[in-house]
Parts: structure tokens; C-alpha cells; sequence
């Protein structure tokens, strides 16, 4: 018997075309009618989506629909070919940005914030441009102070997806009253409803002068972090909002883990994945070179109950990573049986001078029962070692692939912009270096402004599957005031 197109089954069919890449998979429509079926079908979408090493949001999902998965499939596709195989965006825009101004980054992957100190005539605000309309024209307000004493003094932006594949974006800012030595929290969720984009407050709080804050989010948790003095604080919200207020409270009290600088303490940073929030903080002996690191469950705070960093919560010291460039790179998976909840986490990594893209792996033991005692278990890889320190911009992932962007400016013999593509493996329980670029340019622009301009990557945008960065750079002096130093921001986009 000859097997021709027509006599193989369903079910076979769609594990053959599983096997080829989505580019592939999308050409297969123009083949025949049976395969444009074939490749309009949830089944094999599900299939693709499960086992596919591109960035990509939480899924397959009930709620997503089989276009849902091919969408997101296909963008992150597309800005993988631009970023790997051309080695160049589609494209790059530019917006001015004042020499006062700061805090700027993407957000939800169509909306660029930054803070505006305003002027004699102009009250300070927060303002964004809708990345989505070519034609930027003026940017908008997100929140407008009006108060005279007032002012932003740190801006901090997540989006995330949650289990049921809603996006949910929010910003924070912290505004340092002069009169009152009171600092007060704003937390404003963006709505988009297709037509507008707004931002609405769903939650605001007052702390003492001393305070900082940051945002950090999981698929099931929005984490508000704020130190007083030498008490680390975080306040755990649900996923779909924070108007009802915290589930908890999550403290870390341990003193001998916070820098003091003057009357502000500096303490750990914050990390969460589904069922854990992750403190990463300086080792307590000073003449060690790693970093100390805390698991606390926040399982009990689904459930609506308290949760404290009590002596019990895990502990291990990891890799000295540096924090601004360190994150999880596939949510927490419960064992049940033997009791521990397995994290992967990734970053930048530094020992004895050599910086290194690392991947490690977190067996976190049960907070209760006998193994409550234990250390957290550490196993880390290199994905690839930099000849110098890069400023890396890691994208969030809970899927366990991501991509990274690096720089090195300032010298035209090192100034360049590239990108690492890479998954963790599984099988093996290893990191694999999927793909890597030359330097990215776009028309000559990109690598000018990162050899002549002192570019500075500012934010790698949080949507996994979307494909765009920013940065800034410093422009000619004006004639009118040519001590006055002025810079842009830089749009590219690679989808």
C-alpha cells in the first residue's frame, strides 16, 4: 500500500508537523487543503506551543484560543529571524528626552513611560507615547503631581500573564514629600481597551521618609517591596488587582543583611515566582564573594493567610549575580512527594573577574514538615562566558526560554549590541545556547550611537514574544545653551 498525504492519520499528521518550526508550519498552508486543515487545528497548536524553545507568554491555556497560540508563536518567530538571522530591526524610532528627564521603559510591550521633572510652567508627570501608532505625536499623561513639594523619586513597572493568559501591567511610583519627610506609593494599573490606553490608581499607601519601594510579579502574585530602616518588607497582592489590598505581609528582619548608607537602608532584592518570593541580598560575611539567597513560600498567602521570612524559610549561597540582571527563567514546579519546589533562575554572574551568563537550578524544600531545616540545593551552568562586563538586559520568562540583550559602548573596538537566545533543557537539565548574533545595526544608526554617542540600553521590554528595546543617547549640544547636555531615546523594533 503507497501512503500518500490522504491516507496518513490525524494524529500522525500533526506529530510529523509538529517536528518543523513555525515559519514552516505556517508555509504548509499554501501546500494543500488538507494541510491548510491540518494547520488551523487547536491539537497541533497545543503541541507547538508546548514544545516550542521560543520566548513566549504561559501556555497552552483553556482560555487561549488556537490563534491566541499561533500569534504569539509567530511574532516571537519573526523578531527571533530579525534579531538572528538579519541581524537587524524593522525598524527605529526616536523621541526627545530632556536632559532632567529619567525612568524611561516599556511597558505591556506598546507603551513607553518615563518621568518629566517639569518647569516653571509645567508640573511634573509621568507621561507615555503609544508605541503601537507610528506616528508618536505627543506624549500623554499617566499621573500629574500638584503638590509643590512633591516630587517622583523612583518609578518601577511589571507585566506578566497570569494563568489565564489575561496580561495584567502595572507602574509604581514613590513621591518624597520635602515638608512632611513622608513618602507616598502609587500603584496605577494600565487599562487597554483597543481604542484607549489609560491608567488608573487601584492602590496608594504612606511610609516613612526612609522607605523605597519595587515592583516584582509572578503569574499568580503582584509584589510591592519597601524597606524601613533595617526591616525588608513586601506586600503580596493577587494577580487580577490590588484594590482589596494585601493577601500579606512578608518580612525579612535580618539586620546583618542590609547596607546601611546614611538614614537609608539598602536591603534585598526582590524576586517572585508562583509559590515563592526570592530575596537576594549581600552575603552577611563580609569576605565572601557570593550572594545569599531566600526562599519564602507564598502558597499560605493564596490562601489568604500571613507569611513571615521566619528563621525556617530556605536559604543557599549562589553565584555573586548582579541583581539588576537576574530573574526566573521557569516558574516552580511542586514535587509533591519528595517535598521540595524546583526554580529555575538566570543572570549575570560574576567570579574572580569573569562575567558569565549562568542558569541555575533551585530544589527549595518544603517550609514545613522534616526537611523545613534544609538548605536550598544549587546547580548552575554557563550559557556563555563575556570578554567584559556587559550591561545585560534580561527579558522575564516563566517558560524556561528567553532571550538577552548585551552591550559594550564607548570603544569602537568593543562597542557593539548583540542578542543570546537560549532555553533550559529539561532531558538534560541544562541550559542550550540557541542562537547569537554579530552586532545588531540598523543602517549604521544603532552601532553609531553606541561608539560615538555613549548609548545606554535603558529597558528590554517585558513581553517575551514582542521584540523591542530602548535606549538613550546623548546628543550635540544646543547653540542657545551649549553647556546644557541634551539626549534622545531610541525606539527599535524587531517585529
Amino acid at each position: 500500500m503507497v501512503t500518500t498525504l490522504e491516507t496518513i492519520t490525524f494524529d500522525v499528521l500533526i506529530q510529523i508537523i509538529a517536528q518543523l518550526d513555525i515559519t514552516d508550519v505556517l508555509r504548509l498552508r499554501q501546500v494543500s487543503t488538507r494541510l491548510l486543515e491540518v494547520t488551523l487545528e487547536r491539537a497541533l497548536w497545543d503541541e507547538l506551543y508546548r514544545s516550542s524553545h521560543l520566548p513566549r507568554t504561559i501556555g497552552p491555556l483553556p482560555s487561549q484560543s488556537q490563534q491566541d497560540l499561533e500569534s504569539v508563536l509567530a511574532r516571537s518567530a519573526q523578531v527571533g529571524h530579525n534579531m538572528f538571522v538579519k541581524g537587524s530591526p524593522v525598524r527605529s524610532r526616536v523621541v526627545e528626552y530632556g536632559p532632567d528627564c529619567w525612568g524611561a521603559r516599556i511597558l505591556a510591550g506598546k507603551v513607553l513611560l518615563y518621568v518629566d521633572p517639569g518647569s516653571s510652567t509645567r508640573k511634573e508627570s509621568v507621561l507615555f507615547y503609544n508605541l503601537d501608532d507610528d506616528m508618536l505625536g505627543d506624549p500623554q499623561v499617566v499621573h500629574e503631581f500638584d503638590g509643590e513639594h512633591a516630587s517622583v523619586i523612583s518609578i518601577d513597572s511589571v507585566d506578566v500573564h497570569d494563568f489565564r493568559g489575561q496580561g495584567h501591567a502595572y507602574v509604581g511610583l514613590q513621591t518624597a514629600n520635602s515638608e512632611s519627610r513622608d513618602t507616598e506609593v502609587l500603584i496605577m494599573k494600565m487599562k487597554d481597551s483597543g481604542d484607549e490606553l489609560k491608567f488608573e490608581l487601584v492602590y496608594r499607601y504612606t511610609r516613612d521618609a526612609n522607605s523605597f519601594h519595587s515592583l516584582v510579579a509572578s503569574p499568580r502574585h503582584i509584589i510591592v517591596g519597601h524597606m524601613l530602616k533595617n526591616k525588608s518588607m513586601a506586600h503580596v497582592f493577587d494577580i487580577s488587582g490590588l484594590e482589596g489590598g494585601p493577601l500579606a505581609e512578608v518580612e525579612d528582619t535580618d539586620e546583618t543583611l542590609v547596607i546601611s548608607d546614611g538614614d537609608i537602608g539598602f536591603g534585598p532584592d526582590f524576586y517572585a515566582c508562583s509559590t515563592h518570593l526570592i530575596f537576594l541580598k549581600p552575603h552577611p560575611d563580609p569576605r565572601e564573594t557570593c550572594m545569599r539567597l531566600t526562599a519564602v513560600p507564598l502558597m499560605d498567602s493564596s490562601a489568604g493567610s500571613d507569611s513571615e521570612c521566619r528563621p525556617e524559610a530556605p536559604t543557599c549561597d549562589i553565584d555573586a549575580f548582579e541583581p539588576l540582571s537576574f530573574g526566573i527563567l521557569r516558574d516552580s514546579i511542586v514535587d509533591r512527594e519528595p517535598g521540595y519546589t524546583e526554580v529555575i533562575v538566570h543572570g549575570l554572574a560574576e567570579r574572580n573577574g569573569v562575567y558569565t551568563l549562568t542558569v541555575s537550578k533551585l530544589l527549595i524544600p518544603s517550609h514545613i514538615g522534616p526537611d523545613a531545616s534544609q538548605e536550598i540545593r544549587v546547580t548552575s551552568h554557563i550559557v556563555v562566558n563575556f570578554p567584559d562586563r556587559p550591561g545585560l538586559y534580561m527579558q522575564p520568562s516563566f517558560t524556561g526560554s528567553a532571550r538577552c540583550i548585551f552591550y559594550y559602548s564607548n570603544e569602537a573596538a568593543t562597542a557593539e549590541l548583540r542578542a543570546l537566545e537560549y532555553c533550559y533543557d529539561e532531558a538534560t537539565e541544562r541550559p542550550v545556547l540557541l542562537d547569537s548574533t554579530s552586532n545588531l545595526d540598523y543602517l549604521g544608526v544603532l552601532y553609531d550611537d553606541f561608539v560615538t554617542r555613549d548609548a545606554e540600553m535603558q529597558h528590554f521590554e517585558q513581553e517575551p514574544h514582542s521584540g523591542r528595546i530602548l535606549y538613550h543617547y546623548r546628543t550635540s549640544p544646543s547653540e542657545d545653551d551649549p553647556s546644557r547636555e541634551e539626549s534622545n531615546l531610541c525606539i527599535v523594533d524587531f517585529a
